[in-house]
């Protein structure tokens, strides 16, 4: 028995020595989620010419068939990662979208596109639940939210990088090659996540003890009924719901506005000079954001902590 505590003990102390290497690890895997996810904004107007598409399946390609996946599969891959190893659930996922990614460069027609879409869909399905929960057990209340802050940087630096690193690529070689130069490294990245990342103990920067945070998990639809009972959490979620819509369908048509419209192309370095000086003041904002909501957790002081993140 003591030698089984003797190990649990070492083994935690392993995840935590490792837990930044983890952190960073899981944000690159962020980064190409939103890379991936964003980069056919980028070059949808060489695909609409090559496979002569509408803007309608522009439309389905951009919004519907990722989004319908991605949005109803992320709630049973976070049911899964409740029970089963999130670091295998990250790695397939990143693979599996990331080979999708890269098999959109061979698609033909519409539906072979569509098809691969898809796939890049329920493979991102799988990254954020896990994610988010290996890094609530790496660390404790009082630095959860700076530790959320630089996860969070992989959403702007991989939107920004899926327009600068694609348009620059499909100027220079085309769109295909930029579908399998983003797509390719995800499946190396994903081999680094399964060799490196040290699946942590569940509950293991908690003062609760796991077995009792488990018994009081509720069931599914006891969730969903807490949460639509809170009149704010539905706000939330209808705020954050609007605010998506917006904020996808102009990063969706946005690129296709200024080449259609104002004579762009893929590859503008004054644009592109731009962008990334917006991402990366924004990305500053969101870690330091999270760290100073940090630290006025640890004073007590969450409710005046809104401002950090305007």
């Amino acid at each position: 028995m003591t030698e089984l505590v003797q190990a649990q003990r070492d083994a935690d102390a392993h995840a935590m020595r490792r837990r930044g290497l983890t952190l960073a690890l899981l944000t690159a895997a962020y980064f190409f989620s939103y890379m991936d996810r964003q980069i056919l904004a980028i070059l949808q107007e060489d695909i609409r010419r090559d496979l002569l598409l509408s803007d309608t399946q522009l439309g389905l390609l951009a919004g519907f068939a990722f989004a319908i996946f991605y949005a109803t599969l992320g709630l049973p891959v976070a049911r899964l990662a409740d029970r089963g190893n999130r670091v295998n659930i990250i790695a397939i996922a990143l693979a599996l979208w990331s080979a999708m990614t890269g098999l959109c460069g061979l698609a033909q027609n519409f539906v072979q596109l569509l098809l691969a879409r898809i796939g890049v869909g329920i493979g991102e399905a799988g990254s954020s639940p896990p994610s988010h929960s290996i890094i609530a057990d790496l660390y404790p209340p009082e630095k959860r939210a700076g530790a959320m802050g630089i996860y969070s940087l992989g959403v702007v630096l991989g939107t920004a990088g899926g327009a600068m690193i694609g348009g620059s690529l499909a100027h220079f070689f085309g769109w295909r090659v930029a579908m399998f130069a983003v797509g390719v490294p995800g499946i190396l990245l994903a081999l680094v996540i399964k060799w490196l990342v040290v699946e942590p103990r569940r509950g293991l920067s908690d003062t609760r003890p796991a077995a009792a945070a488990a018994a009081d998990m509720p069931k599914f639809g006891e969730g969903f009924r807490s949460l639509f009972a809170n009149r704010a959490a539905v706000h939330l979620v209808m705020g954050t719901t609007i605010t998506a819509m917006i904020g996808y369908g102009q990063t969706a048509f946005g690129p296709s506005f200024m080449i259609r419209s104002l004579g762009s192309t893929n590859c503008r370095s004054h644009r592109s000079s731009r962008r990334s000086a917006r991402y990366a003041g924004r990305s500053r904002r969101w870690a330091a954001g999270g760290w100073r909501t940090a630290r006025r957790r640890a004073g007590g002081c969450t409710r005046r902590a809104g401002w950090c993140w305007r």
